[in-house]
């Protein structure tokens, strides 16, 4: 169970990452082009590329990696 501190700074990685991808597109598209199936085009691109993101830095977690 994650702790109030690092929901926050999930958060904080999301919303940083969201304004990132929101002022350059092109690059949460190009982000986005990784991938086995194309992305769903009714989502939004900056808001889809900032969760990626933050999927991927829970995944890479020691916690996440590491059975204990």
């Amino acid at each position: 169970m994650a702790t109030d501190a690092e929901v926050k700074l999930l958060s904080d990685l999301f919303d940083k990452q969201k304004a990132r991808y929101t002022a350059q597109r092109e690059e949460a598209l190009k982000l986005l082009a990784n991938g086995e199936h194309p992305r769903n085009e009714a989502l939004d691109a900056a808001e889809l590329a900032a969760w990626t993101n933050v999927a991927s830095t829970i995944l890479n977690l020691d916690e996440t990696v590491t059975r204990g």
